[in-house]
C-alpha cells in the first residue's frame, strides 16, 4: 500500500464535506451490507407497493393509478428556495409527515428520506454549470 500525503483543504468546495457528507474509510468499503440495513431501505418500498395493491382491490385500479400520476407530477415541481427541497405537496400526498420513526429523532440528517442531501446552491451550481 502506497501512502500519499494530502495536504489540508483550504475551503469547503474542495471537500464537499456539506453536500456530499464525510467520507466513508476505505477499511468500511468494502464490507457486507447487514441483512437488516437491506430490510430497512426495502421497507417504505413495499409499503408503498402494499398500499396500492389494497387501494386496487378495495377500490379499483384507477384509484392507484390516480395516486402514481399525482406523486410524479408532485415529484416533478423543482423551485429554489427555502430550506431544503421543493417536495413538501409529494411529502404531504405521501403522508410521510403523520408518522414518526427512527430515522426522525436519532438518524443523521444526511440518510434523511425527506431532506435534500444536496441543498438548494449545490443543485444551481450543477445545473447552470457554476463552481466556485
Amino acid at each position: 500500500m502506497d501512502y500519499v500525503h494530502k495536504p489540508m483543504p483550504r475551503h469547503q468546495h474542495e471537500t464537499q464535506s456539506l453536500t456530499v457528507g464525510p467520507v466513508q474509510p476505505a477499511l468500511y468499503a468494502q464490507l457486507e451490507v447487514h441483512p437488516v440495513k437491506t430490510i430497512q431501505d426495502n421497507a417504505r418500498i413495499q409499503g408503498e407497493r402494499q398500499h396500492l395493491q389494497q387501494m386496487s382491490v378495495l377500490y379499483g385500479s384507477h384509484l392507484p393509478m390516480r395516486f402514481v400520476i399525482e406523486r410524479n407530477i408532485l415529484a416533478g415541481n423543482r423551485r429554489l428556495g427555502g430550506y431544503g427541497s421543493s417536495m413538501f405537496g409529494l411529502n404531504m400526498h405521501m403522508d410521510r409527515y403523520d408518522e414518526l420513526d427512527f430515522s426522525d429523532i436519532l438518524s443523521d440528517p444526511y440518510q434523511s428520506p425527506i431532506t435534500d442531501k444536496e441543498g438548494v446552491h449545490a443543485q444551481a451550481e450543477k445545473e447552470f454549470g457554476i463552481r466556485a
